[in-house]
Order: C-alpha cells, then sequence, then structure tokens
C-alpha cells in the first residue's frame, strides 16, 4: 500500500501564500500515473487551479497553485484514494486530507546554480570511472559532453537529458534504488542531489 509519509506544510500548520505544497510518500512514484485527476485544493466552495510535478529526492508530489492563494484563510488538499500509483504499482486505499492555512508570500527567488562550483564536484565525488584524462567516459570539466551521451552501462538512459532529470542516468544513478537502474549505492545527500536536479531542470531548452 502506497503511503503518505509527510507533508510541507504540516496539517493545520501554515504555509506562506506562494509556496508549492509537497506530499511525500513512502515510494517512488509512477510517473504515468500523475495527473490532477484526483487531486483537490479547496477554500469552502472555491476550488483553485492547480498545477503537478514530481520530486524524485522526496519521492514527493509538488502541487503548486496556478495563482497565489489568498493570505489568512484556510485551505484543505484533499488526494482520492487509488488516484496515485507507486512505481510497483501500489495505491493508497485512503482518502489523504492537508488543512493548512495561508501567510504573507514568500518571495524566495531561485538561487542560481553554477556548474563549476556546484554540480562538477558532486560529479566528480561520485563518478569514478570518470575523469579529465579519460578518453572511455565523457570529461566532467565540461558539461555539454554528458548531454544526451549514452550511459555505457545502460544506454537506454542519456547521461544528461536537459529538462529531464528522470530520464538522466546521472540523477538516477543518485536516487537510492531508483527500479530500472544498476549500480552501488552512492554516498550523496538529499541536498546534492535537489541541486543536481534543479539544475537539469534549468537545462530545458
Amino acid at each position: 500500500m502506497l503511503t503518505v509519509v509527510d507533508s510541507l506544510p504540516r496539517d493545520r500548520s501554515t504555509i506562506g501564500s506562494d509556496e508549492p505544497i509537497s506530499i511525500m510518500f513512502d515510494d517512488y512514484l509512477s510517473l504515468s500515473s500523475l495527473s490532477t485527476d484526483g487531486i483537490v485544493l479547496s477554500s469552502g466552495d472555491l476550488s483553485v487551479d492547480v498545477q503537478l510535478s514530481y520530486n524524485p529526492v522526496d519521492k514527493a508530489i509538488v502541487i503548486k497553485p496556478k495563482r497565489n492563494l489568498r493570505v489568512g484563510i484556510g485551505y484543505s488538499l484533499t488526494i482520492e484514494r487509488n488516484s496515485i500509483l507507486s512505481w510497483s504499482g501500489q495505491t493508497g486505499n485512503e482518502e489523504y486530507r492537508l488543512n493548512f492555512r495561508t501567510d504573507g508570500p514568500i518571495g524566495s527567488a531561485a538561487q542560481p546554480i553554477s556548474y563549476g562550483a556546484d554540480i562538477q564536484p558532486i560529479f566528480v565525488k561520485q563518478c569514478g570511472c570518470h575523469g579529465f584524462e579519460d578518453d572511455i567516459h565523457p570529461n566532467l570539466d565540461q558539461w555539454p559532453s554528458l548531454v544526451d551521451t549514452p550511459s555505457s552501462r545502460q544506454p537506454e538512459f542519456p547521461l544528461i537529458s536537459p529538462g529531464q532529470p528522470l530520464s538522466s542516468y546521472l540523477i538516477l544513478r543518485l536516487l537510492p534504488d531508483y527500479p530500472t537502474v544498476f549500480g552501488s549505492p552512492k554516498s550523496v545527500t538529499k541536498e546534492e542531489v535537489r541541486r543536481l536536479v534543479r539544475w537539469v531542470r534549468r537545462l530545458a531548452p
């Protein structure tokens, strides 16, 4: 059974009116099942249009209202039973409900990410088969050499697919036990993987 293990905000707490809502599960989710069908964000009789994304690092769906929520009122998020599937086909057999109130907007700007300072050191530390003088594997010194280059271990995955972290082998390899991806576990922090996911998403054409 697929189970919710945490949320941001927590039930009956507050969130900035411009912040997304994250619902974390105990297993990776099936991307083909992710849809706003069965997800309702409302305040009283007013329903709020939302868009959905997936955070694989925290095994979380991220729900973003299409417009900032109204400040100082209560909202309820409902996820209907069986509306979300895990990678292995499990569903939640209970309706999930989260109640929260809104505070003023946070207005946090996305921090810039430098490949040389923020990304390359993670790859160098984790990917011992790559190097600056290795003719077999792409050179980690220049990130364009990683884009759309098939993985030598699993050629069905490019090393980096711009804008698509879950189609990028170097991201999938750093997610613990991600289905269909082979290799020994890597010693990497969640914050490092979050940074990599943000970087790949920003490479979208």
